[in-house]
């Protein structure tokens, strides 16, 4: 579960998470403006820390060509599916 959607910070001060969420807020435009790019997030990384998360489809992570840091924060890309909207119902 993400750091965010628990409200924690995966053991860690609640600085580096705000600087996650600032980072994503940043640059999460141009992100999202690279071919195969479909999200950008925040949640933790495998050691728990905040990260950035970058969903992509229809090209693997490898080839994605995203940068592994933001503004000192890690970004993680992740393969996924298209997102689709529910009616909420």
């Amino acid at each position: 579960m993400s750091a965010e959607r628990t409200g924690g910070t995966g053991g860690r001060g609640g600085g580096e998470l705000e600087r996650a969420r600032r980072a994503r807020e940043r640059h999460a435009g141009r992100l999202l403006s690279r071919p195969g790019v479909v999200s950008v997030g925040v949640g933790l990384d495998d050691e728990g820390r905040p990260a950035v998360v970058v969903g992509v489809t229809g090209v693997r992570a490898s080839d994605a060509g995203l940068p592994g840091c933001i503004d000192g924060v890690p970004v993680l890309v992740r393969e996924t599916g298209r997102p689709v909207a529910e009616d909420g119902e």
